[in-house]
């Protein structure tokens, strides 16, 4: 499965299902979306089964980096790729 599919199918079950509020939706919407970019970006794979974790510590590190994210916001990001791991 596509990766741009995968997270607009994870975004509608937390929305439909989860029941989350618009803002926590957003928020998830925006770190699928940059992760995403950073995948294109780097010329790494879209497809899922071809996700690594060594991908996503990439990601963190390039936020950390290039971004300086503050703590919570990269802890609230993890958190996000993490929730979406599990039900992919």
């Amino acid at each position: 499965m596509n990766y741009v599919q995968a997270s607009d199918d994870y975004l509608m079950y937390l929305e439909v299902e989860k029941n989350y509020s618009l803002n926590t939706l957003t928020s998830y919407a925006v770190d699928l979306r940059l992760y995403g970019e950073f995948l294109t970006a780097n010329n790494r794979s879209l497809d899922l089964d071809e996700l690594t974790s060594s991908s996503v510590r990439r990601f963190v590190q390039n936020q950390v980096i290039n971004n300086c994210i503050k703590p919570r916001t990269l802890q609230l990001r993890i958190s996000c790729l993490k929730s979406f791991s599990n039900i992919v």
